[in-house]
């Protein structure tokens, strides 16, 4: 059983050894949460050279001491089993999570499939059991999750920077959340437009306000 976790990778060392399509995507999601991104390879696929201005290339065999107490996570996304055994030997020496891809035996984590909207994200795990029953769960969630789910997940973002100074008392904060989403949010933005939305979330955040004011004069 693994245990959920979104990783903030921004500004840190990860390492990837491998120059394929799969290594591609591995980098291209790294550099997306804004890793520091190393790749170790052999050979290297064209696109993946093309990203060479965001990464740091080394196209050569891989050694032990590419893997350093400095480095965040591992990726080994090789076709060779004594390479593929070596970094996670040696990850695992320095206690660095690993994921050798297609290997659940040499993941010390696995990379859940995927749908963002923006800020927002859902992951689906099989637990590495069946990659292609995520693949599919992912198509059913995408189809679910729509653009309009990051917009509204942004907005909510910032409105919850204002309330921490707007409506210092959780209770309050709570009770506008609970209120808010006594009508779904996405159902009135199709109907009705972005700004109805908008409307209702101001009016409920004075309604609190007042609730606020009203305790303090008792």
């Amino acid at each position: 059983m693994y245990y959920p976790v979104f990783l903030d990778l921004s500004g840190k060392r990860c390492l990837v050894v491998g120059g394929g399509r799969v290594a591609l995507r591995k980098v291209i999601s790294l550099l997306r949460a804004g890793a520091e991104v190393t790749v170790v390879t052999l050979s290297c696929c064209k696109r993946l050279r093309k990203l060479g201005p965001r990464i740091s290339l080394h196209e050569r065999s891989f050694n032990d001491s590419d893997i350093d107490r400095g480095l965040m996570l591992v990726i080994g996304a090789t076709d060779n089993p004594e390479v593929n055994r070596a970094i996670y030997r040696r990850a695992s020496e320095l206690t660095i999570p690993c994921n050798i891809v297609d290997k659940p035996d040499l993941c010390s984590f696995i990379v859940p499939a995927q749908v963002r909207r923006g800020d927002l994200s859902v992951a689906i795990s099989t637990g590495g059991v069946s990659p292609r029953l995520s693949r599919y769960l992912k198509k059913v969630v995408a189809g679910v999750v729509e653009p309009v789910h990051g917009e509204l997940a942004a907005y909510l973002g910032t409105i919850r920077k204002r309330l921490r100074s707007e409506l210092p008392r959780v209770d309050l904060r709570g009770a506008f959340w609970e209120k808010l989403f006594a009508e779904d949010p996405v159902k009135l933005i199709r109907n009705d437009g972005w700004e109805a939305f908008r409307l209702r979330t101001e009016t409920l955040i004075a309604s609190q306000k007042q609730q606020m004011e009203s305790d303090e004069k008792k």
